[in-house]
Formats: structure tokens, C-alpha cells, sequence
């Protein structure tokens, strides 16, 4: 990011990784483009972008809900109190955080 700051003629929008570009260009809106190719990636992707991120909530979501229902379920059960959210979280995704 410093070295992009200090060039001459700076980009606007600096991402990191395939999943920042992504949404870099999903929520470009009104800010100002530096490269026409960037600029027209975005007019061209767009509708793309918007499917691939409708994916990606619609996972989150169900990862909330699922969390959501073994939460009631261990309420519901008047369990102890030693398995937080986190620890279910972890013992069900912890896989995927870890990498």
C-alpha cells in the first residue's frame, strides 16, 4: 500500500487477493478509475461479480442459521454453560479458519 502511495499518479483502489478485487469492483460505484482496463472489468463483470457475491452471502447465511440453531438447541436443552459460541463455531468450521 506505501509503495502505491507514493507513485506519481497513485490507483484509487488498492486490493490484496483475488477476493479483494472481487469486491473492490462489486462496490466500485462513483470512485474514480485509474486504468480504463480496470474501469472496464467492472462495467463488464459486474453482473458476474454481483452472482458470484449473492453465492458467497447466501454460504454465510447458512452458517449463521446453522450456528443459530445449535445454539437454541443447547439452550433448549438447559446444557451447561461450558461451550460458547466460539467453541461451536471452531469445533464446526474450524478447518476452514484455520486455513
Amino acid at each position: 500500500m506505501v509503495t502505491e502511495a507514493t507513485k506519481p499518479n497513485p490507483r484509487f483502489l488498492v486490493t490484496f487477493g483475488f477476493d479483494g478485487w472481487l469486491l473492490s469492483t462489486a462496490t466500485a460505484g462513483m470512485s474514480p478509475e485509474s486504468s480504463f482496463l480496470q474501469g472496464l472489468a467492472q462495467v463488464v463483470l459486474m453482473g458476474a461479480v454481483r452472482l458470484i457475491a449473492f453465492f458467497v452471502l447466501t454460504d454465510f447465511w447458512e452458517i449463521v442459521r446453522e450456528c443459530d440453531s445449535k445454539r437454541q438447541q443447547r439452550n433448549n436443552n438447559n446444557s451447561d454453560n461450558n461451550n460458547s459460541d466460539a467453541a461451536i463455531i471452531m469445533e464446526n468450521y474450524g478447518s476452514v479458519v484455520a486455513s
